[in-house]
């Protein structure tokens, strides 16, 4: 009697004398989808691609398997990975989405800019790197509207870097609690929006000049700018919805 495993239905199949499916995709059981990320495999990307949209229905060691593609030598592979990870909420999915996004090429340069301190460069950067999600022109602005689907995993991102580089001076988080801290204050919106300016230094009001908003290239682009002060990002009336994006995204992680 022939004992050795059989492949299920849904399964295709590597080797063997079964014929594989039209798109000459070769697949069968788990521990064919992993030999194709096994090092040494000359596997096409066509071949990973298909294994990966498989994978999850593995449960633990399938998740696992994608995982581990966010390292994988074909870049397009690493996002097909995060692609199917994209909404996981396990912590260590998360965490491994985080990493992956910190360092892909897609935030390369705002990392580089970021760690020799061009505070006004990555600035920029950071501004066009969300226009081109939202599908804006670079000389777009953003509004409220862009911003309410703006992905979680790449505001965080973004967040991260600039509290990594800044020693937590800089960032989004940052101007996150200041804001809450000057709605708390003040029952008038635009009161509030007035004592943030002046706050994270975005409004000059003193005994020279009264009540001038600062233009982006007369920001203090310094490391003893006040907290808060960057990035930017379109001005005064995004960090509003930027706050609130991530207060939902973490009000989504905890749900």
């Amino acid at each position: 009697m022939n004992t050795e495993p059989q492949p299920k239905n849904y399964d295709a199949v590597i080797g063997g004398n079964l014929a594989p499916p039209s798109n000459g995709m070769v697949l069968g059981g788990f521990d064919r989808i992993k030999r194709l990320f096994g090092r040494g495999v000359n596997s096409t990307f066509e071949q990973k691609s298909m294994a990966l949209s498989q994978a999850l229905g593995y449960g633990e060691r399938g998740l696992d398997l994608v995982i581990r593609a966010l390292r994988d030598e074909l870049e397009q592979i690493q996002w097909l990975a995060y692609e199917e990870l994209r909404g996981n909420r396990e912590p260590r999915v998360k965490l491994a989405l985080e990493l992956f996004l910190e360092g892909s090429t897609k935030y390369k340069r705002l990392r580089n800019l970021l760690s020799v301190k061009k505070w006004q460069e990555a600035d920029m950067e950071t501004t066009a790197i969300m226009l081109r999600w939202c599908n804006l022109a670079p000389n777009k602005r953003l509004n409220h509207k862009d911003l309410l689907t703006f992905p979680c995993e790449d505001l965080y991102t973004l967040d991260r870097l600039w509290l990594k580089h800044s020693n937590r001076h800089f960032g989004f988080s940052v101007q996150q609690r200041i804001w809450e801290k000057c709605q708390q204050s003040r029952w008038d919106k635009g009161e509030a929006w007035s004592l943030l300016g002046d706050r994270i230094g975005w409004r000059v009001n003193n005994l020279f000049v009264d009540n001038y908003w600062k233009r982006h290239d007369e920001l203090s682009f310094s490391s003893l700018a006040p907290a808060g002060h960057l990035p930017f990002v379109s001005g005064i009336f995004t960090v509003e919805p930027i706050c609130d994006r991530l207060k939902t995204c973490k009000l989504h992680e905890d749900a």
